[in-house]
Formats: structure tokens, sequence, C-alpha cells
């Protein structure tokens, strides 16, 4: 008869069996959802996305050198999937999502609105039909709507597109389409959208030099290998950057509420004091001159991101609604959607780009605001 103190023995060896069996059967069903992850296309963070290195393939730098940096490749396209089903983004001979080319000089009797914007208006994860810049066409006859919306540009870049580029299309309104994230460290934008290397950003296009000096410090400097946060924040970035399940299971957090990008532009902005207010002060009022010059009405469209639009969260919809009172203060009219994209309720597909049912909202506010405003004169 076993005695009490033979049985303890097989216990235990028992019970680590089953402790053993029990991390096996997780280490391999962790495996097994990681695979499964990677061969469904998600990657860890260290790798690009299938989406962004096919974006790549239709934006290059400037061919002649100029302070614009990169642009859209002109006669390219290609066909890739963002959050929706798979979407073709078809540049024309101009550099410019369109299925048309857009007549120089004018002809007679055309009102023509020049929309300018990055990724949003660019309409990332939407068929080019259901971007507000082709809704609004349709909605307001006689009129030619163009859309030049770039992914990662920001305000410097709009400005220096109208004033290069868009003058030579004789428009007769300019859309100034606002994304929070507008006056965000170029480095960290413009960098990641095209393959080649971009050249020396002129300073013009730098929000806060400070930050600019110090994001090269980190990611090119001798002490770059301790840029990343430390805490539970830098143990996530590096699960992030190694798995894809991680990265797959976090992606509903950096999504669907705040974004470190966002979060420093929209305090940056708020803030009178601060460099980034400045320069986009600079930069409306210098779309302001442009369009006067040319004869133009020039508009404000603030696209917020999802999360300014919580009724609860009023603290950030306030932030926001700074960069308005200083598009005004600049000489733009405004255009608010916010109420309209709250209306909507799936306005976003992800923290900052627009549904198709957001896109339409906004098409909408724009052809209500456009429908009542007088013809530019050009005399």
């Amino acid at each position: 008869m076993q005695t009490e103190t033979t049985r303890t023995p097989h216990r235990r060896v028992r019970r680590r069996t089953k402790l053993l069996a029990f991390a096996l059967a997780c280490l391999f069903a962790a495996g097994l959802a990681e695979l499964t992850a990677r061969l469904a296309g998600f990657g860890p963070l260290r790798l690009q996305p299938d989406w962004l290195a096919r974006l790549r393939t239709i934006q290059q730098p400037v061919s002649d050198g100029g302070p614009l940096i990169y642009e859209l490749k002109p006669s390219s396209s290609v066909t890739f999937t963002y959050r929706g089903p798979p979407a073709e983004y078809r540049i024309n001979s101009e550099g410019m999502r369109s299925d048309r080319i857009h007549a120089r000089p004018k002809p007679a009797g055309v009102r023509r609105i020049l929309c300018l914007g990055d990724s949003v208006l660019f309409g990332l994860g939407v068929p080019i039909e259901d971007v507000f810049s082709s809704k609004l066409e349709t909605m307001l006859p006689g009129c030619e709507v163009m859309n030049t919306g770039v992914g990662g540009y920001n305000t410097y870049s709009e400005r220096i597109w109208l004033e290069t580029r868009g003058a030579t299309y004789q428009p007769d309104d300019v859309i100034v389409c606002y994304c929070p994230n507008d006056v965000d460290e170029p480095l960290e934008q413009f960098a990641i959208q095209v393959d080649q290397k971009l050249p020396e950003f002129p300073p013009d296009s730098i929000p806060n030099p400070a930050y600019h000096a110090d994001v090269l410090k980190r990611h090119f400097g001798p002490s770059a290998h301790s840029a990343e946060p430390g805490g539970l924040s830098g143990l996530m970035l590096k699960f992030q950057k190694r798995s894809a399940l991680v990265n797959l299971c976090l992606e509903p957090f950096a999504y669907g509420r705040r974004s470190r990008s966002h979060e420093r532009c929209l305090i940056a902005v708020a803030d009178k004091t601060s460099p980034e207010h400045a320069w986009l002060g600079r930069q409306l009022a210098g779309l302001a001159q442009c369009a006067i010059r040319l004869g133009a009405k020039i508009y404000f469209v603030y696209i917020p991101v999802r999360y300014e639009m919580d009724p609860s969260d009023r603290q950030h919809s306030e932030m926001g609604r700074t960069a308005m009172a200083l598009a005004r203060a600049s000489g733009l009219q405004i255009i608010d959607v916010n109420a309209a994209l709250m209306a909507v309720g799936d306005s976003h597909l992800d923290v900052t780009h627009l549904s198709p049912r957001g896109h339409e909202a906004v098409a909408r506010c724009i052809a209500e605001a456009l429908r009542g405003a007088p013809r530019p004169s050009r005399d």
C-alpha cells in the first residue's frame, strides 16, 4: 500500500507534466496563430504592410528638384486593399488620382474647383467614384472638381502645389482639406511615402525645427538605439516589431482611439505660442494670398480624426477648432463638416481616413456652401 509520502512525488510529477503539456500547447497555438496572421497579410511593425509597399509604387521624388519634394507618379496605377474591398488607384498623366485630363487653359463656362489635401482627399481605401471630390462634381452640375490629394502632404506641400502647378489650371474655387496631422514632422510623414531617398527638406516645410533636429538625432545619431520609449509602451513596441499576432491584436487600439502623431499635432496647434501654430498660420496665409492672385475663392475644410467627434471628448474637439480659427484669421472661408460626420456614425475607416459615407457627408457640406457662393470676378 502506498503511503501519503510516496503519493506526493507522483502528484508533483503529474502536475509538472500537465503544466509542461499546457505550456507546449500554448506555444504551439501561438506559433500557429502567428503563422496564420502572417499568411493573412499582417506583419510585424518592422515589416512594411502590403498596402504601403504598393502605395509607394505610385509616388516619387519630384523630377525637377523643386520645393515640392515628392509627387504622384504620372500615368501609374496600383490596386490594393486598405480596410475594405480592393480599390484601384489610377494616376493620370498630370499626376492626379483621376480618369481624365484637365484642360489648360480652362474651357469657357466651366467652374473649376481645385481641392488640395493629403491621403484623405486622395481617398485611401476608397474607390475614386466614392471620394468626396467625385461626389462633389455630381452634386454641382457644370463644375469640374480636381482631386490633387497626395498621401503625406502637409499644408506646406499643398501651398507649393497651388503656387507652382495649381495656378496653371485657373481655378475659380480652392478647397484646402486639412487633417490634424498636417503639422506633423515631415521626416516621419514624407520619408515613408516613396522608395527613393528624398532630398533635404526646405526649412519652410518643417513645422518645428527643434523637434525636427531631435528626430534626426534619434533616427540617425549615435544614440538612435535608445530612441524607443521605455516601460510598458516600450515593451509593447518591441513585441509589435517582432510579432504579427501582437501587432494585429493591438491594431484596434492604435487605429480606434488616439495616436501619438495626432495627439502631438492637436496639442501643438492649440498652443498659440508653439512653432507649429505659427507655421500653420504662415502656410494658410500663403494659400490665401495665392488664391487672391488667381482671383479664386478659398475655403478651409477641417477633417477631424474619429475621436474628436466623441460628444464626451470636448477637449479634443476644442483643440481642432483652433485650426479653424487660424484659417479664418488667415482669410479662408470655413466649411464646417463636423456635425455632418457625427450624424453619419461610421464616417471613418480608421482614426484618420474617411469611409465612403464620410466622403459623401463632406461632399454634401461643400456643395451646400458652394451653391450659394457667387462666382469670383477675374477682372
